[in-house]
């Protein structure tokens, strides 16, 4: 499997990536559980964690590039960010042709680090807490929708 989601702390969701899609069917699920998230009618962040992650079809971009396409057209955006880990240029240099193609549905980070996704989580969702200074010690990039 492509993708693990896990929605125990809802409306945080965790998905974890696997190296790659090897067949279409893994893509599918990938996209059927992230649509069954916006049944659901509330609010939701991810946390994606793309740390084993290695080179992924293209024809699979593309697929994402549509499927965005899709959200977008929704009435409501229940997806309120998402938090990418990355561990190569790979997977950057693919997320980042997607979201040239596809603007995201909702602001995306993309992050280096275990530690810095959590923090900046914390950062986001705590705002009130936490010294915006704080973020400037956090190596992100930020693609806006």
């Amino acid at each position: 499997m492509f993708a693990e989601y896990d929605t125990s702390e809802f409306p945080l969701v965790n998905i974890q990536l696997g190296e790659t899609i090897k067949e279409n069917e893994e893509y599918e699920q990938f996209i059927r559980e992230w649509t069954k998230l916006y049944l659901l009618k509330k609010d939701f962040l991810f946390i994606i964690d793309a740390r084993m992650t290695g080179f992924v079809p293209f024809k699979y971009a593309f697929k994402m590039t549509e499927f965005i396409d899709k959200l977008k057209k929704m009435e409501n955006q229940f997806l309120k960010r998402s938090i990418i880990i990355i561990h190569n240029s790979i997977v950057e240099y693919t997320l980042r042709f997607i979201f040239k193609i596809s603007k995201p549905v909702a602001p995306i980070y993309l992050v280096y680090s275990m530690d810095d996704a959590l923090k900046l989580n914390n950062i986001l969702t705590f705002p009130e807490l936490i010294h915006n200074r704080k973020l400037k010690t956090i190596h992100y990039v930020y693609i806006s929708p």
